[in-house]
């Protein structure tokens, strides 16, 4: 006890006293480590504001590329449209008729390529759930189960994101060998 009172008084000093060199040497040290958490937290906050300007970066990109998914949706429609005439028989009869609607659809399909929207191909592919609905499951002797042996209404993706699932029938493999 007597060792610490004599380490106390000598580090007392006046007023006119400032040059006390342990003193001295506790308010560097006191404004060493004072430093190194001031450049500790600039550091955090860099590192937060550069994390901060990659979500705000990659929000404005995922905006930018799905501003148009409600719009996109719609078109959809119009493909299908167009689909169905296309589906229909050619003749002589109808043949200017037939090539307008090819060559529109046919546009209608460049818009939607140059704006990212893609067509899911699912026939003859294994069912995918994020890609494909299945609309029934039906024995089919040519294709092993859980192939899309049929397409009902085609799926579409925007920027690789599922625009609407394809409506697809599945084979549920060859049912007569298992009876």
């Amino acid at each position: 006890m007597k060792e610490e009172l004599e380490k106390e008084t000598l580090h007392l000093h006046t007023k006119e006293d400032e040059a006390c060199q342990v003193c001295t040497e506790q308010k560097i040290a006191a404004l060493e480590e004072k430093i190194q958490n001031l450049e500790k937290e600039k550091l955090l906050i860099m590192a937060e504001t550069e994390n901060r300007c990659r979500r705000v970066e990659a929000f404005s990109k995922d905006r930018e590329q799905f501003a148009l998914t409600a719009f996109s949706k719609e078109l959809l429609a119009v493909a299908d449209s167009l689909q169905c005439a296309l589906n229909g028989q050619e003749s002589e009869e109808n043949s200017a008729f037939y090539k307008g609607i090819k060559l529109t659809s046919s546009l209608l399909q460049n818009v939607f390529e140059k704006f990212g929207i893609a067509r899911i191909h699912p026939l003859h592919q294994p069912f995918t759930p994020e890609l494909h609905q299945a609309i029934k499951e039906v024995p089919d002797v040519h294709h092993e189960k859980g192939i899309v042996v049929s397409v009902l209404q085609e799926g579409y993706t925007l920027h690789h994101r599922v625009l609407r699932a394809a409506l697809v029938v599945v084979s549920s493999g060859n049912q007569e060998g298992s009876n």
